[in-house]
């Protein structure tokens, strides 16, 4: 998309319909919703979403604008500036990886990634090591949650698994990654 469109913060549309719809161009879609409870149960709000061949229903939950007061889409992720995840973000896009599968749960089934005008970062990242100048969601607070919360999304994909689930009070990013650790 920054290939045909530039930098999100440079686009002419900044909302959720138009994201979407871009991003629907590089992917094969089967259909698409205008409310996101259409395509996943587990998106709870009437924002777009869209229905892929395989499944996994995406959705544009936010788009920050590009311009005016509060949460705007400016920042890059970078190793110089600091920027602080939720309020510095282009959009939020929720990814539900099975659709109108059970359990349609945040941290089971449903991800949440946040878009930048250079990059894209799973929510929950560790900013204290990869990332030191990303003010993040940090997914160590939210263990007591058992999984039910974005910020997940960055310990699935770096520890490949769901063992907050399993045994919270034992992982975390300074800790065990597995509940098979020691």
């Amino acid at each position: 998309m920054r290939a045909q469109n530039g930098d999100l913060n440079e686009w002419v549309d900044d909302s959720t319909e138009y994201l979407l719809q871009e991003l629907s161009k590089n992917l094969a879609v089967i259909k698409k919703c205008n409310s996101a409870a259409d395509c996943s149960v587990g998106f709870a709000m009437t924002y777009p979403a869209i229905t892929l061949n395989d499944g996994t229903a995406i959705a544009v939950a936010s788009r920050n604008p590009n311009n005016g007061t509060g949460h705007v889409c400016s920042a890059q992720v970078s190793t110089r500036s600091r920027i602080e995840l939720h309020y510095n973000s282009c959009a939020t896009v929720l990814i539900d990886i099975n659709g109108k599968g059970k359990p349609n749960e945040y941290g089971k089934d449903i991800f949440e990634f946040r878009f930048f005008t250079n990059r894209v970062l799973p929510n929950g990242i560790n900013n204290k090591e990869s990332l030191p100048n990303v003010e993040a969601e940090n997914f160590d607070t939210y263990l007591n949650n058992k999984g039910n919360s974005g910020t997940c999304t960055a310990w699935v994909i770096i520890n490949e698994n769901l063992d907050y689930l399993h045994c919270p009070e034992k992982i975390g990013w300074n800790k065990a990654k597995s509940c098979k650790d020691k």
